[in-house]
């Protein structure tokens, strides 16, 4: 089934209201049978950025961290899964979000469930039906930020046969964190090490190759080679192959 996605001048229409601190617009999104436009008001206060999404009869809000480049993608994501859900969470309370909260609100939003609801939440399907029995939060919380997205879409590349879109965000996210945490130190827990490699060894090339690139210890590095990988990957997928799944 297709789903809507943002035009490229509505994307640019949400960098350009984020740099200049806030205001409204008209955002368009397509699928090949259909559109819809979408109303986002962004207001700026010191530390965060409250960007309110009006979809028909329905409101919806969210704040972000002031001062972060990935405001636009995050945002992007938020709108576009409200899109392809039916906005059960209308008029829901702005909420300051954590490093995934965000994420598991728009996951919400495109399940159509509110995001109060304990299974959501708790144990979102998309999360947790790994053929490994580990569930996504158990790897992506000991990442860094830009590390455990760029796990987080690749976990669940295939959901809502968006796998080609996935594995670009992840490769987004991998060139972020190259750029802009370079010299950050850190490393996975043993426990966490022995999970990682069980989904690991459930996927195909080159996403386990990949996985494990991006939860070793970080004087390892490797991320240029990661993303080289799946830059070949998401141009084999381009050409329209088969998605590559996990067993």
């Amino acid at each position: 089934m297709s789903v809507y996605s943002l035009t490229t001048a509505s994307e640019k229409a949400i960098g350009m209201l984020l740099t200049a601190g806030g205001g409204s617009e008209t955002l368009l999104l397509r699928r090949p049978e259909c559109e819809r436009r979408i109303e986002l008001h962004i207001e700026a206060a010191d530390t965060f950025i409250e960007a309110v999404i009006s979809a028909g009869a329905a409101q919806h809000s969210i704040k972000l961290p002031s001062g972060d480049s990935a405001n636009g993608q995050h945002l992007a994501d938020f709108i576009e899964a409200i899109a392809n859900g039916t906005a059960d969470t209308a008029e829901q309370a702005p909420v300051k979000v954590g490093p995934f909260d965000h994420l598991v609100l728009a996951e919400a939003a495109a399940a159509n469930q509110q995001p109060t609801t304990a299974d959501m939440v708790n144990h979102p399907p998309h999360y947790t039906g790994h053929p490994s029995g580990v569930e996504c939060i158990e790897v992506a919380e000991h990442l860094p930020f830009c590390l455990g997205n760029a796990f987080k879409y690749l976990f669940r590349r295939d959901q809502k046969d968006q796998t080609l879109e996935n594995v670009n965000k992840a490769i987004w996210y991998l060139e972020r964190h190259t750029t802009s945490w370079p010299e950050i130190d850190w490393s996975l827990p043993s426990d966490v090490r022995d999970l990682l490699g069980s989904v690991a060894a459930r996927e195909p090339h080159p996403f386990g190759g990949v996985m494990l690139i991006i939860g070793a210890p970080s004087q390892c590095g490797g991320y240029d080679a990661a993303i080289c990988m799946l830059r070949e990957e998401a141009e084999r997928l381009s050409r329209g192959a088969e998605p590559r799944r996990a067993a």
